[in-house]
């Protein structure tokens, strides 16, 4: 019942301070990989050579300027992409 009970007061002390029930933005590494314009200059690669045989994530990568896992998690996380 005290889980319940702390629950509960966190939240509205988080509404006292903030005005809203969200979570406050946590703190971390910053994003510098995957931001929406990465994410934008890989999609029209793709969509300017859907079938070419070039389109490695190597290549995109490399034109990109970040690493090759990132490219791949953009497009299969990001983008719902599959091999």
């Amino acid at each position: 019942m005290k889980l319940l009970y702390t629950t509960v007061r966190d939240t509205i002390r988080r509404y006292r301070e903030t005005g809203n029930y969200t979570d406050r933005p946590r703190s971390g590494w910053p994003r510098t990989a995957r931001t929406p314009a990465k994410m934008r200059k890989i999609k029209g690669r793709i969509q300017r050579n859907p079938n070419s045989r070039r389109n490695s994530t190597r290549k995109m990568a490399k034109g990109v300027g970040i690493g090759r896992s990132s490219v791949q998690r953009i497009l299969h996380d990001d983008l719902g992409m599959k091999a």
